[in-house]
């Protein structure tokens, strides 16, 4: 272990006075430390199957060759996977969906956000925005929940020379197995996106879907009241997020010439004060929204 020669811990263990081991006890430790675990087959099956590891991950584990592991498979009648499922547990990625992260995806998919498959086993979370700024917020909020950002923020020109030109800065992150979940509850047709019936609104989702598509009204004859867009969203989505709004105490309206939400004016201050504060390091792009 520490790369030196035999004899010199014999030196040493002799200086210190520590007593040396009979032949017999040196012999049992090394055989205990030279048993091979994988001949059993329950052990084998657990690793293999049951913890879903590779023969490479339990060879190097062990310090011995997959070839070994892959021997001690077929011996025991283990099944072995596809050269396909077995490339996909040796280079996927791991992500713990932490209640914050969740609440963040699932707010932002309200919105703008997008859940898109990479494989059959594996999704990626897709962003597009006008600001680069909040994109990069978006950014560094995924990877403290420990969710990478896949290569750099792209920038795309859109409707290249014509009146509506536009830029907006992309954001993608990693593959992830556990973002599956979100694609299969926000597009279960495999198409257009929907609200699913177990969505619970929080704080949290509540303001990351009214950064991302809401707005405060604008006008000089009554007090402000705050739109919140589902256009994109069929009306048993919408149904859905209005009853989740109105447990939350607030009074709401459905718009059903733009299928959009609309929250009284002596509803806001409550919901603002729901949402809590807009996060500092994007108050220059969407703190307007909080003035009333």
């Amino acid at each position: 272990e520490l790369g030196v020669n035999r004899r010199n811990v014999q030196y040493w263990r002799s200086k210190y006075g520590i007593k040396a081991r009979s032949l017999s006890e040196a012999t049992t430790l090394r055989h205990k430390r030279n048993q091979a675990p994988y001949k059993d087959k329950k052990w084998l099956e657990q690793q293999y199957t049951g913890e879903g590891k590779s023969t490479y991950q339990i060879a190097d584990e062990l310090g011995i060759t997959p070839g070994t592991i892959r021997r001690w498979l077929l011996r025991h009648g283990i099944e072995l996977r596809s050269s396909d499922e077995s490339h996909f547990l040796t280079h996927r990625n791991y992500l713990k969906i932490s209640p914050y992260l969740r609440s963040m995806i699932e707010g932002e998919l309200l919105g703008d956000g997008s859940i898109i498959r990479a494989s059959g086993r594996s999704a990626f979370y897709s962003h597009g925005s006008k600001y680069k700024d909040y994109v990069l917020w978006l950014s560094k909020e995924f990877k403290g929940q420990g969710m990478e950002q896949s290569g750099k923020i792209r920038k795309a020109v859109n409707y290249l020379g014509t009146e509506h030109a536009s830029i907006t800065y992309q954001y993608h992150s990693l593959a992830y197995p556990e973002l599956l979940e979100f694609r299969k509850r926000f597009y279960p047709g495999g198409g257009k996106k929907i609200v699913p019936s177990d969505l619970t609104l929080d704080p949290i989702k509540a303001r990351q879907w009214y950064i991302g598509d809401g707005r405060l009204t604008q006008s000089d004859r009554q007090r402000s009241g705050i739109v919140l867009y589902t256009c994109a969203f069929d009306s048993v989505s919408t149904q859905l997020l209005m009853e989740q709004l109105t447990e939350i105490g607030l009074e709401v309206t459905l718009q059903p010439s733009r299928n959009q939400i609309y929250i009284k004016a002596d509803s806001v201050p409550k919901f603002l004060g729901y949402i809590g504060p807009c996060p500092e390091p994007i108050m220059h792009i969407y703190g307007y929204k909080w003035v009333l």
